[in-house]
């Protein structure tokens, strides 16, 4: 899920991100529409309205999901649910796909593994 689009549009041009910048590109009046568009798919929002246990795993060096758009929906997890749910997040160096190795180990680490259970990544399962 995308978050923090705008600025996300401001710090990378990598996929999807730079589709994006492409159209607004070449489709210059479109802007308000398209951003409008985006909020549809807005992650932030849909954090706010959560209500289960989390684990945010956030890759420092990710270019296609920025750093800031995952910390974003991270504050912003369950606040129209009284005090939230459980929430943890795991900052790893690693950048793309590889950041679900380091941050899974991390919350299948005994002081988490009880409250979370399996993490999913890609169809592959990794247990507590």
């Amino acid at each position: 899920m995308l978050c923090g689009i705008r600025h996300a549009l401001d710090l990378t041009d990598a996929g999807p991100y730079g589709e994006i910048a492409g159209y607004l590109a070449v489709h210059r009046g479109a802007g308000s529409a398209a951003y409008r568009t985006l909020s549809c798919v807005e992650g932030v929002p849909f954090a706010r309205r959560a209500g289960a246990p989390a684990h945010f795993g956030v890759g420092l060096r990710e270019t296609v999901c920025p750093p800031s758009g995952a910390y974003a929906a991270y504050n912003r997890y369950g606040e129209l649910a009284g005090d939230g749910p459980p929430r943890e997040i795991h900052a790893c160096l690693s950048t793309g796909t590889r950041v679900a190795t380091p941050c899974t180990r991390a919350v299948n680490s005994p002081g988490c593994a009880a409250s979370w259970g399996t993490m999913t990544r890609h169809g592959t399962a990794y247990s507590r």
